[in-house]
């Protein structure tokens, strides 16, 4: 039987789970702005994060990449960006390569000769907007409609075996179901890829899981000649964790390898790369399109990312899971039914722990040096 949630249908077909308005700082050093213009209607909320100014090549090309993504998660109705003026990272920009199927504005502070100013103007947008979407509401759409995110979070062998069978079966229900799953790969699953590399959907992902395998991975850059720095080596019991996380998809094709903010094009399992940071990793997600994010955890997660709903996902076997922070909790009689029941109820309205805490975050990682 075909499941189904109740969503906001965008024009673009999209579905969001969530109906905000974005204001999206271009630059840190309009931070302080955007929250404020976000304050003024009750759907706002703010892109704010460390990046944006003087930035250069694939660290400017990263941020730049994420905030499109973000405009373009279907759980934004609309954006209205926000910038100081002087950055590498531009409104005029961005603005120019952003979704064109939502509404969005922006503009610079030394544009508008002021943070005042700014705040007046940008108020009454997303005022306009608010509005706007007062009469939309959720429609029961089919679960394809789906594009679900997973972040494992600091587990043990023990936990990923416990619940690889459930969690696989979570899987494959929803691919099944044509929605789309976004798996962030662990650095330690990374380097063992080889091994399923018969599940790639075409040769182009077959390559890259056995690039990411050979790939040195950098732990340090205090060095400035590469052969002295140091990289990350991984021994049997590394190896041994990235082989049970890949115990998720085992049999399970992968259409593609995701990089930072990259959009999958096509349903089904995908596999990004993620930073280490969860924050950083979750707000890649959003950069995605994931219009729900699983957090798998064997403890609990303080803090989740803006526009998309985290659902804290803890095990069973882990003592201490403080339940006020644990969504749902996996236990031996759990059934992959009752997991897609519980994120179905959270894609159609109900609000995840870390909602109700409001504690929502938005990092962007570096690649590379920021002057």
């Amino acid at each position: 039987m075909s499941k189904t949630f109740k969503g906001y249908v965008r024009s673009d077909s999209t579905v969001g789970t969530r109906n905000y308005i974005g204001v999206v700082s271009t630059v840190v050093c309009s931070s302080v702005v955007t929250r404020d213009i976000a304050k003024t209607i009750p759907e706002g909320i703010p892109v704010v994060h460390a990046n944006g100014c003087a930035q250069l090549g694939d660290d400017f090309k990263l941020t730049k990449n994420t905030l499109k993504g973000v405009v373009a998660n279907p759980n934004l109705y609309a954006s209205l960006l926000v910038g100081l003026g002087c950055e590498t990272n531009q409104v005029s920009i961005l603005l120019d390569e952003t979704v064109e199927s939502k509404p969005k504005e922006g503009f610079s502070i030394q544009q508008m000769a002021g943070g005042t100013n700014t705040l007046n103007e940008g108020s009454k947008i997303v005022k306009e907007w608010s509005s706007s979407i007062q009469h939309l509401e959720r429609t029961e759409i089919p679960i394809k409609h789906l594009k679900v995110g997973i972040l494992p979070i600091d587990l043990t062998i023990e936990d990923y075996q416990s619940v690889t069978n459930k969690i696989s079966s979570v899987i494959q229900q929803l691919i099944e179901q044509d929605a789309t799953v976004v798996l962030g790969m662990t650095d330690k699953m990374e380097k063992v890829l080889d091994q399923i590399q018969n599940q790639a959907a075409n040769s182009n992902v077959k390559e890259q899981m056995i690039s990411l395998c050979t790939n040195d991975t950098r732990h340090t850059w205090d060095k400035m000649n590469p052969k002295e720095s140091e990289f990350l080596q991984y021994n049997a019991s590394d190896l041994a964790l990235g082989e049970a996380e890949l115990a998720f998809i085992k049999g399970t094709q992968v259409q593609s390898i995701l990089k930072y903010a990259e959009i999958p094009e096509e349903s089904g399992l995908h596999l990004a790369v993620m930073p280490n940071n969860v924050i950083e990793g979750a707000s890649n997600l959003v950069a995605s399109g994931c219009n729900l994010i699983i957090f798998l955890t064997n403890r609990p997660v303080f803090t989740g990312t803006i526009a998309v709903p985290c659902m804290t996902v803890g095990i069973e076997q882990n003592e201490g899971l403080n339940s006020d922070m644990i969504d749902y909790v996996i236990s031996s009689a759990t059934t992959p039914d009752e997991v897609v029941n519980e994120f179905t109820d959270i894609a159609s309205g109900k609000l995840t722990k870390l909602e109700t805490y409001k504690l929502e975050e938005f990092a962007i990682s570096h690649i590379g040096t920021t002057f």
